[in-house]
């Protein structure tokens, strides 16, 4: 089940954020994965709010004389006029990468204007930039330190608060689908297997076009690569006899690339002394719907796809997300002294806030759950250890202070940083 008529999920975990950063003094700049909302949140619904709360709105994307973005000359030009008026004021500006160059090694005269309306007419400017510019690409940070805030496709918890649904089809809908708008706004309209192909087509034509792939049957190959090893330590050394890559580095650097483009989310690994290890990663997909076209639809173990979507949860609510490791020591069949490594999840940082060490336990065999708890009583640092299942358990906390609870008890539960 998906929606079944077209319908628009509002995006109210962003827009509070945008709300928080009303006032900071900085430029806001919105990256993410294109078709994941950003647009629409920003020019649309926050346009709204903004207008409603006095300020003078200049949509510089909804401005129909500036609709095709003719040059950045008349783009300064209107800026220009906008800020010389009195009263509280709001820049919008869509796709700005369109417009100023990411490759520029200097700012551009745009550039300058709008920290100038920024830092000395004290206006709100929000910008977004598309996937090719890259999860931190932003050219003004040559003259400002913006604030970057990244969309990301629909987390659960907001399907389940449009209320088109009940929870257990909208979370069954979920993991056959993902969470991007276009889909799941328009879903009597479209053929999902074939939206999904062709967004996955779209965001791996956008990355070889920018010149960086030596061929796409490469590109693909490394993805398809990634999909088949998610949720688990790797490296480019491990991967890349499973490519059509031989190199090591070569391998690395299309990993970039995907990351780059938002299909992909990397987890540094970090070791018991928090460091993070350089050699180690784990990868996501950006999109549980991306991950299926990239599999061609074959059928995928329930338990990761709800790994990707806990990952989503976090990752929207401004949580750093690692996975980390522990130790203990066992003496083997020839008695001699061996040191196991145990793998935690998801280890999560968000401000001055306490870690919060997650192990899933979705699919976990009694002798599995042993393991999982095992790892978190041996993690050497200071955390939050939650055991999360399947389902909407209740919190139980046990003697050695590890929370156990149900996935969906935790989503609930979860809150941007305060």
């Amino acid at each position: 089940m998906i929606l079944d008529s077209v319908y628009y999920i509002r995006r109210h975990l962003y827009l509070e954020k945008l709300r928080r950063s009303l006032g900071n003094g900085k430029i806001k700049v919105l990256t993410g994965m294109r078709g994941c909302g950003k647009s629409y949140v920003l020019c649309v619904d926050f346009c709204r709010e903004l207008a409603g709360r006095g300020f003078r709105v200049v949509n510089l994307e909804h401005e129909e004389r500036l609709r095709s973005y003719p040059s950045a000359d008349l783009l300064e030009r209107h800026l220009r006029e906008s800020c010389s008026t009195p009263g509280p004021l709001a820049v919008l500006l869509d796709h700005y990468d369109q417009i100023s160059s990411p490759c520029a090694e200097e700012p551009s005269s745009l550039d300058r204007l709008l920290v100038q309306a920024a830092v000395q007419r004290q206006a709100e400017v929000f910008l977004t930039l598309s996937c090719e510019a890259g999860r931190d690409g932003c050219y003004l940070e040559h003259l400002c330190e913006p604030q970057l805030i990244c969309f990301y496709p629909l987390a659960f918890s907001e399907l389940l608060g449009s209320g088109r649904g009940r929870p257990q089809q909208l979370w069954e809908s979920y993991l056959e689908w993902g969470g991007l708008p276009g889909l799941l706004g328009k879903a009597g309209r479209l053929d999902p297997q074939r939206f999904l192909l062709r967004k996955l087509d779209d965001a791996l034509s956008r990355i070889e076009a920018g010149g960086h792939v030596q061929s796409r049957e490469r590109l693909n190959g490394t993805l398809v690569q990634i999909a088949r090893n998610l949720g688990r330590a790797t490296s480019p050394y491990e991967l890349r006899n499973g490519t059509p890559l031989k190199s090591s580095s070569m391998v690395g650097k299309y990993l970039h690339l995907l990351e780059e483009g938002f299909l992909l989310t990397k987890l540094p690994r970090l070791d018991r002394r928090q460091v993070e290890l350089s050699h180690t990663t784990t990868f996501y997909f950006g999109d549980i719907g991306l991950l299926k076209a990239a599999l061609q639809f074959t059928a995928q173990p329930e338990a990761l796809l709800q790994r990707h979507a806990l990952l989503l949860e976090l990752l929207c609510r401004d949580y750093k997300v690692y996975t980390a490791q522990s130790h203990t020591h066992e003496i083997d069949g020839r008695g001699v002294k061996i040191r196991k490594v145990h793998t935690i999840d998801f280890f999560c940082l968000r401000g001055s806030e306490e870690p919060l060490a997650l192990q899933c336990a979705f699919a976990a065999t009694q002798d599995g759950l042993g393991e999982l708890h095992l790892a978190l009583r041996k993690l050497k640092c200071q955390a939050s250890r939650l055991m999360l299942l399947p389902g909407d358990e209740p919190p139980h906390t046990d003697e050695r202070g590890i929370v156990s609870m149900g996935l969906f008890t935790f989503i609930k539960q979860l809150k941007l940083p305060d």
